[in-house]
C-alpha cells in the first residue's frame, strides 16, 4: 500500500500524491508496505495507449499502480503527453450531478481495468499479486472512479475489487441512490476546509451514513480539496509524514485499512480516534 510510499520534489510528477483526480491500484502483494517505505522502486511503463505509474518494493513487488488518466487537471506523468494521446468526449458538468450515468467518465474505469489486467499478467509483477484482492483508492474523480468500480455503478462493477479508500466526487451515486450497492470495505476521507465534498460524505443522508459495513469516515482538521496531493514544501516520505499532521493521518488510517481488508492485519489502530482528527466515526457490523 498505498500513500506517499515514496514522495518526489514537489516540482515533479512522480508521487502519487501530486495528481488531481486520480484513482490507483492497490494490490495484495507478499511485503507488507511498512516494511519497505524506504525502498521503493518506480517506473514508467505503458499499458495499451496508457502511460502508467507504478511503485513496488525493489524486490520486484508491485504495491501501488496509477495511471495517467488523460483528462487529469494538474499533474501528468509525462506533461508535455497532456491530452494527447486520447480525445475526450463531452462529459456533463460537476454541478450537475443528476446528468451524470453510468457512460460519465466511463474511460476512467477503462484504465483502471487497463492497469489491473496486465499487471496480473506481466511477468515481472504478475506472480506477486494476488488478483482476488485488489484494493482502489481514488482522490475527487479518483473517487468517483473507484466507488463506481465497487458497484455504486452496476455495470462498472469489478468482483477482484475488496477494499476501497475514496475521497470521492460522490453525488451521481447520490442522486441515483446507488452508494448502497457497494458492498466491500469503504473507509470515505474528507476535510473541514473541503466544502465541495466533505458535506456530501456526512449527515443523516451523507454517504457514510447510507454505506454498508464495514465503513469508516476519517475528517481532517483544516483540510481543503487538495490536501490529499501535496505534501508543502516536504521532499521525502520521511519528513512529510513527521512535519505534516494531516499526511501522517491520512497514511496511518488508509494504511491500516487497507492492511485489515487486503492482508488480513487486524490492528487495534482502527477503532480509535486520533485526537488531532476534527471527527472519526465507524461502523464494523450494520
Amino acid at each position: 500500500m498505498v500513500v506517499s510510499l515514496q514522495r518526489m520534489p514537489a516540482a515533479t510528477c512522480e508521487s502519487p500524491s501530486h495528481w488531481f483526480a486520480i484513482a490507483v491500484v492497490l494490490t495484495a502483494v507478499h511485503a507488507f508496505a511498512g516494511e519497505c517505505r524506504t525502498t521503493v522502486g518506480y517506473r514508467v511503463i505503458q499499458i495499451e495507449n496508457r502511460t502508467v505509474a507504478v511503485w513496488y518494493p525493489t524486490i520486484g513487488r508491485a504495491s501501488l499502480a496509477a495511471p495517467d488518466h488523460a483528462d487529469a487537471a494538474i499533474c501528468h506523468i509525462v506533461p508535455s503527453e497532456r491530452g494527447a494521446k486520447r480525445a475526450m468526449p463531452s462529459q456533463p458538468k460537476i454541478l450537475d450531478p443528476a446528468a451524470w450515468n453510468e457512460t460519465s467518465r466511463i474511460d476512467r474505469r477503462q484504465d483502471i481495468e487497463a492497469v489491473i489486467d496486465s499487471l496480473a499478467k506481466d511477468r515481472e509483477f504478475g506472480p506477486a499479486i494476488d488478483p482476488e484482492r485488489i484494493g482502489l483508492a481514488g482522490h475527487s474523480l479518483g473517487g468517483y472512479t473507484v466507488l463506481g468500480m465497487a458497484g455504486a455503478w452496476q455495470s462498472w462493477l469489478d468482483p477482484r475489487v475488496r477494499a476501497v479508500l475514496a475521497m470521492p466526487y460522490v453525488m451521481p451515486f447520490q442522486v441515483n441512490k446507488t452508494l448502497s450497492n457497494v458492498r466491500v470495505p469503504l473507509m470515505y476521507q474528507g476535510g473541514t476546509l473541503d466544502v465541495g465534498i466533505t458535506p456530501f460524505l456526512k449527515g443523516q443522508k451523507g454517504a457514510y451514513a447510507v454505506a454498508n459495513s464495514p465503513v469508516y469516515f476519517v475528517e481532517l482538521r483544516s483540510a481543503g480539496h487538495l490536501e490529499w496531493t501535496n505534501c508543502g514544501s516536504e521532499g521525502t516520505t520521511q519528513s512529510c509524514l513527521a512535519q505534516v499532521t494531516n499526511a501522517r493521518l491520512i497514511a496511518e488510517y488508509g494504511i491500516t485499512f487497507f492492511n485489515r481488508y487486503l492482508k488480513g492485519v487486524q490492528q487495534p489502530f482502527l477503532e480509535k480516534k486520533d485526537p488531532l482528527l476534527a471527527e472519526y466515526n465507524f461502523r464494523l457490523q450494520p
